[in-house]
């Protein structure tokens, strides 16, 4: 018998193409996953936008009353004295405004 005819002889056709036909599909499959969190991610930033903006309004509003309860006690409210070293002492600082709030 020849080697052209041994019926033992196998191709390397059918092993490599069901490895790269594998590797295609799951290079594709992990590429959908991923579209579909980054679609989810980009959902979930939207949603959240309104509560961050909610937020940063609540910041302000805070650092407002601060800075005014800083300003009163820096021209002698004794109540707000009392209020700045209670805040002091449960770790909160606040700071006296560095220029007039407009009104």
């Amino acid at each position: 018998m020849t080697p052209a005819n041994d019926p033992r002889r196998f191709s390397a056709f059918f092993p490599v193409l069901l490895g790269a036909a594998t590797l295609v599909l799951g290079s594709g499959l992990h590429t959908i996953q991923l579209l579909q969190e980054a679609d989810a991610l980009a959902a979930q930033r939207v949603q959240q936008e309104p509560v961050l903006e909610n937020a940063k309004k609540l910041r302000a509003r805070l650092e407002s009353l601060a800075s005014g309860l800083a300003t009163l006690a820096n021209q002698g409210n004794a109540s707000a004295k009392t209020l700045v070293a209670e805040l002091g002492a449960r770790g909160i600082a606040v700071r006296v405004p560095t220029e007039t709030p407009k009104q």
